[in-house]
C-alpha cells in the first residue's frame, strides 16, 4: 500500500532528524532544551528557507537563488515546497557538527597555548600583588595577635587585610558551590558549563585549581538567574572575584594582566607567531541587577542617621521593588591562542554564506 510506504518513509525521516539533532547537541551546536520542542526542526527549516530569499535579495549578494523561490516568485508560498531547503539545512547541520568537532580537537591540542598564557598572566599579577603586600607590610604594619603555640607575633597591614577578606569570601562561596555540585543538588547543568563545573570542584590549594573567569562567570550567572541550589554561594563568589579583580587592577595599574581578555594577553605572554582566535565571535552577555542611585542614597542616609535603629520592612520592600534587571556586556567570549597559520586555516573554513544566512534569520 502506498500509504504504508509513505508512513514508513516519514518514520525514517524522523529518525534521521532526531539522530542529527542529537549529534548537534553532542557537538555543542545546540542545547538539549532546543530540540525538546517537536516543532523546532520544522521552524529551523522554514527560517533557513526565508533567510535564503532575504539574503539573496541583499545588495551585492551572489548566492544562488533557490529554484523553489524562482518558481513561486513570492515568500508567501515558501511553505509549499521545502525539500530543497530541508536538504540544505541538513547539509549545514552536518557541516556544523564536523566543524564543532574540529574546533574541539584544536582546543584540546598542543597547538592551543591558551593555558600557558593564562598561567603566565596570573603569575605576573600574583608577583605584582605580593610585592605590593610586602611593601605595605613593611611600611604600615600593625600588631594582630600572638601565636598561641609558637608565641610568634603576627602582624598585618591595611592592604593585607583587604586581600585576606577577598580570599575568605571567595573560599566561603566556593565551599557552598562545591557542596551542591558534589551531592548532585544541581540538575540539568548545560553541556557548555561542564569545564567550569570540573574546575570549581578542584580544591583551592591544588595545582589543578585555576578557574577561568571566561567559563566560570557564565556558569555562576546561570546558577543565580535560574535560582539553582548554591545560588547564594555563586553570588558571593561572583561578587568577591569581581571586587578582587578590580582591586588588583587598581593596585597594579598598567602592569595588570586581565585574564578574561586573552586577546590583550597574547601581546605580552604568547610566543611569537601566535594569535587569539574565537570560535564564537563577540562578548559575553549576562543579567545584572540594578538599583536607582537616589534609592541607594536614601538607604545610605537612613543607615547613617544617628540612633535610627533597624531599617523597617516597608523601607526595605520599597528598595527591593526598585531593583531592575538589565543585560550587561562582559568580556570577550572564549578565545584560543593558536599559531597564526592555524588560525587563518580555521577562518577559511567559516562559511561566509552560512554566516550571512544566520544574520538574515
Amino acid at each position: 500500500d502506498s500509504r504504508d510506504d509513505l508512513k514508513a518513509k516519514v518514520r525514517q525521516r524522523k529518525l534521521i532528524v532526531r539522530g542529527i539533532a542529537n549529534q548537534l547537541v553532542d557537538a555543542g551546536v545546540l542545547n538539549r532544551e532546543q530540540i525538546k520542542n517537536p516543532a523546532y526542526y520544522r521552524h529551523q527549516v522554514l527560517d533557513y528557507a526565508r533567510a535564503q530569499v532575504k539574503y539573496a535579495q541583499g545588495a551585492g549578494k551572489k548566492v544562488r537563488t533557490p529554484k523553489w523561490a524562482r518558481r513561486m516568485g513570492s515568500m508567501l508560498d515558501i511553505n509549499a515546497n521545502l525539500l530543497e531547503a530541508e536538504f540544505e539545512w541538513l547539509h549545514k547541520a552536518l557541516t556544523d557538527i564536523a566543524t564543532a568537532k574540529t574546533i574541539e580537537w584544536v582546543k584540546n591540542s598542543e597547538h592551543n597555548v591558551r593555558g600557558d598564557v593564562i598561567v603566565a598572566a596570573r603569575q605576573s599579577n600574583d608577583s605584582g600583588v605580593r610585592a605590593r603586600l610586602a611593601k605595605d607590610l613593611d611600611e604600615n604594619a600593625f600588631f594582630v595577635r600572638e601565636d598561641k603555640e609558637t608565641g610568634e607575633q603576627i602582624f598585618s597591614s591595611p592592604l593585607n587585610e583587604e586581600w585576606k577578606g577577598f580570599r575568605q569570601r571567595i573560599a566561603i562561596g566556593l565551599e557552598k558551590i562545591r557542596k551542591v555540585l558534589a551531592d548532585g543538588s544541581i540538575e540539568n547543568i548545560p553541556r557548555e558549563f561542564r569545564d567550569a563545573e570540573a574546575a570549581l570542584l578542584e580544591p583551592e590549594d591544588s595545582e589543578e585549581f585555576a578557574p577561568d573567569e571566561t567559563s566560570i562567570f557564565p556558569f555562576l550567572a546561570w546558577m543565580i538567574d535560574n535560582e539553582k541550589a548554591g545560588a547564594e554561594g555563586a553570588a558571593m563568589t561572583f561578587k568577591a572575584i569581581s571586587q578582587r579583580k578590580q582591586w588588583t587592577k587598581d593596585l597594579l595599574g598598567k602592569g595588570y594582566a586581565d585574564t578574561s581578555n586573552v586577546g590583550n594577553l597574547v601581546k605580552r605572554f604568547a610566543p611569537e607567531g601566535f594569535v587569539a582566535w574565537q570560535p564564537d565571535e563577540g562578548n559575553l552577555l549576562f543579567t545584572a541587577k540594578t538599583i536607582p542611585e537616589h534609592v541607594m542614597d536614601r538607604m545610605l542616609a537612613r543607615i547613617a542617621e544617628s540612633g535610627a535603629g533597624e531599617i523597617s520592612s516597608e523601607e526595605l520592600l520599597a528598595a527591593l521593588n526598585s531593583v531592575r534587571s538589565m543585560l550587561a556586556v562582559g568580556g570577550p567570549k572564549f578565545q584560543m591562542v593558536l599559531p597564526e597559520e592555524i588560525a587563518d586555516t580555521l577562518n577559511s573554513i567559516r562559511d561566509d554564506t552560512a554566516d550571512g544566512l544566520i544574520a538574515s534569520v
